[in-house]
């Protein structure tokens, strides 16, 4: 019988004046309600009206699919195979469980399937990446509120001396706006300072090339304005400067400083008025 129906075989076991009892077993090799075997087996001489055992095909098992939420990839499925059924995994993005850890299960855990059906195992891969909000130009406690709500960490904070932005201001941010990064990373920014005010040194009454070195080596930058003297001995002296000596400037500011320089003596010009006097004409 084996190999018939079940129908078949319990027919052609009738006909013969034997009783078929048949008996289900699961098989993923026999298709369904096909005879696997029979006992006793072909060609055994028996009494008219014995018993002939068939254990006909259910087709394959089924199980639950086993829960392996939490475990390794290589640990769930090595359980799944062992279960029956043939895994494989793929990755997909979690913030909530670690990189490396199952997610849950395709169908998901309790679901009957039949034995050997693929079970698809989703592995965490860590928190989607994240693209970096450009900060730049915003305050630090800005840029900060902005990075946490992106899912970003505020990194390294690095000064730097500005004269063109207010303190605080970011400057530059690595890595830049617009970068695709994992969440959680941290991203480092350069933060404005204002430049250090220091007093400015006295070079009135200095020569021009000592003023300028003196002004150089304290942290300023030099600007020379002339101013035009008749007196030889006065040419190439410091007449003034802005700011004044002693006032507090930030360091790297320029200071401007007026030189007398030889030039023609500016002489007032009078103008005398001329006089007309009038022709008398010629008595008769």
């Amino acid at each position: 019988m084996t190999g018939q129906s079940e129908q078949a075989a319990g027919t052609t076991l009738r006909r013969v004046g034997l009783n078929p009892v048949p008996r289900l077993e699961p098989s993923s090799t026999v298709p369904s309600r096909l005879v696997i075997s029979q006992r006793p087996g072909a060609g055994a001489r028996v009494e008219k009206g014995s018993n002939v055992a068939l254990v006909v095909s259910g087709g394959p098992a089924s199980a639950p699919v086993t829960d392996v939420e939490g475990l390794t990839a290589a640990q769930a499925t090595a359980r799944l195979r062992k279960a029956g059924f043939k895994p494989r995994t793929t990755k997909e993005a979690s913030a909530a469980v670690a990189a490396g850890k199952v997610i849950g299960t395709n169908p998901s855990a309790g679901t009957e399937k039949q034995l050997g059906s693929p079970v698809v195992v989703l592995v965490s891969s860590g928190p989607a990446p994240v693209k970096v909000p450009d900060v730049v130009g915003q305050s630090q406690s800005a840029a900060e509120s902005t990075l946490t709500n992106a899912g970003l960490q505020l990194g390294a904070v690095t000064k730097r001396t500005s004269a063109s932005q207010p303190e605080g201001t970011v400057l530059a941010q690595s890595p830049k706006g617009g970068t695709s990064i994992k969440a959680e990373s941290k991203v480092n920014l350069t933060v404005a300072q204002a430049p250090k005010e220091i007093a400015v040194p006295n070079v009135v009454g200095q020569s021009q090339t000592l003023a300028l070195v003196t002004l150089g080596q304290a942290g300023f930058k030099p600007k020379v304005s002339s101013v035009a003297t008749a007196e030889p001995s006065q040419v190439g002296i410091v007449l003034r400067q802005t700011p004044a000596a002693g006032a507090q400037a930030p360091k790297g500011s320029v200071v401007t400083i007026a030189v007398d320089v030889l030039g023609p003596e500016t002489t007032p010009t009078t103008t005398t008025p001329t006089t007309t006097t009038p022709t008398t004409p010629a008595g008769p």
